[in-house]
């Protein structure tokens, strides 16, 4: 388990690991290739490595209903294939025990591509449901491809939270913030998150 996760760690950049764990994996035990563990970093390594039909296909074989990880994993499997009504059709199976921002995001994404009419009514739903949190909301933010959806929804409620929220993101998550504020065209709220990140000087 060590031994993937770090190949699929290490082929973000290298993609030579990722293959050398792809190719390992076929050399272990059935008992170990039928870990769900296993078989979880495995779909990992083959996705980032451009394998996204197989990826899928062992994800789906997976509790991806009860486990927020492996949906997100699924469900972005069958974004980048432009499999819109399947994605919203997957969503609605998922155990509303697990559903988080990622996930909301991604059903989103889906949602404007396949029934933009409702999709504003149920952004404006899936914000006023995670108005209190900075971290969700940019999840649910970064998956907006529209800037008058961000201006007029998302950008509100991020300025209620600058004054003490932004000293608790995460830097990946200031970094997608980064993101939405400068397709946003918010450039005062950009310098201010800037500001917010160390070794950075403006």
């Amino acid at each position: 388990m060590l031994y993937l996760e770090s190949a699929y760690n290490l082929g973000i950049d290298e993609k030579a690991y990722l293959e050398n764990a792809i190719e390992r994996y076929q050399g272990f035990t059935d008992a170990v290739k039928d870990d769900s563990v296993i078989k979880y970093l495995y779909a990992l390594c083959l996705e980032l490595n451009g394998s996204i039909d197989d990826a899928e296909q062992i994800y789906a074989e997976l509790d991806w209903k009860r486990d927020a990880n492996i949906a997100c994993r699924y469900l972005i499997c069958k974004l980048s294939q432009a499999e819109y009504t399947k994605v919203i059709n997957l969503y609605r199976d998922i155990d509303d025990f697990v559903i988080n921002a990622k996930l909301k995001s991604l059903y989103l994404t889906a949602l404007y591509y396949e029934e933009k009419e409702c999709y504003q009514k149920k952004l404006k739903e899936v914000l006023s449901e995670v108005a209190d949190d900075l971290d969700d909301i940019t999840d649910i933010a970064f998956g907006v491809r529209e800037k008058t959806y961000l201006k007029d929804d998302v950008v509100p409620l991020i300025k209620k939270h600058i004054d003490t929220g932004l000293d608790k993101l995460a830097l990946l998550q200031k970094i997608k913030l980064l993101v939405i504020l400068s397709h946003a065209d918010e450039l005062g709220l950009v310098g201010i998150l800037l500001k917010t990140i160390k070794n950075i000087g403006i």
